[in-house]
């Protein structure tokens, strides 16, 4: 997994399961992982 893949998952982790983030408990119920872009390799580095 990349970089930016486990950040994702983990950011979505965050969301999914935490009591802090912006969002309501009936939204946490229903939450799928947020939308993201498609990565692009060529803008990644390291």
């Amino acid at each position: 997994m990349c970089h930016i893949a486990g950040f994702r998952s983990g950011k979505d982790a965050y969301f999914g399961t935490d009591h802090g983030p912006p969002i309501t408990n009936g939204q946490r119920e229903r939450f799928n992982g947020l939308a993201y872009f498609v990565e692009a390799p060529n803008l990644l580095s390291g």
